[in-house]
C-alpha cells in the first residue's frame, strides 16, 4: 500500500448528477484544526497534501450519480472529501455531507463501497479481488428512478 503498487477502485453513489462522464479531483487535503473532518484546498496552495481521485460515471438517476472511483494518492477520508468538495457529497454520509442538499434517500451508511483489490503477488503474479454490493446498498440502486 505505502508504494502505491494496489489497485483499488470503489464504487459511490453521490448527490446529484454529474455532467461528465469521467472526470478528476486534485485537491489538497489537511486534517481540520478541530475534530475529526479532513479539509479541502486548491491544487498548489501547500495547505495540505497532495490527493488525485479519478472518477467515471456509471449510471445517472433523477438526483444522484453511481461512480466507479480510482484513488492515486491514498489520504484520510479523500474519496469523501473530494466529492464533498465538488458539491456532490456521498450518499448517507454523516460527516461529509452538505447542507444545502435536501437528504431523500435513506442510508443508514454512507454508499461507498471497496469493490476492487488488486496488486502483484512476491512471486509476480497479478492477484484481483471483487467484493458485491452489499445487500442494502444493492437494494438501495434498484429502487432509484434511472434518468
Amino acid at each position: 500500500f505505502k508504494q502505491k503498487n494496489v489497485d483499488k477502485e470503489y464504487l459511490a453513489l453521490v448527490h446529484g448528477v454529474l455532467p461528465d462522464s469521467e472526470g478528476e479531483i486534485d485537491f489538497e487535503i489537511s486534517r481540520k484544526t478541530s475534530g475529526e473532518k479532513m479539509a479541502s484546498h486548491p491544487n498548489g496552495s501547500g495547505k495540505g497534501k497532495p490527493a488525485l481521485t479519478r472518477y467515471e460515471v456509471l449510471e445517472k438517476f433523477k438526483a444522484t450519480s453511481l461512480v466507479s472511483v480510482n484513488i492515486l494518492t491514498g489520504r484520510t477520508n479523500q474519496i469523501r472529501v473530494h466529492f464533498f468538495a465538488l458539491g456532490n457529497p456521498i450518499v448517507g454520509d454523516q460527516l461529509y455531507k452538505s447542507k444545502t442538499i435536501n437528504d431523500k434517500i435513506k442510508c443508514s451508511r454512507a454508499f461507498l463501497h471497496a469493490a476492487k483489490l488488486g496488486f502483484t503477488d512476491m512471486t509476480g503474479e497479478k492477484q484481483e479481488f471483487e467484493s458485491a454490493l452489499p445487500e442494502e446498498l444493492d437494494l438501495l440502486l434498484q429502487n432509484l428512478e434511472s434518468k
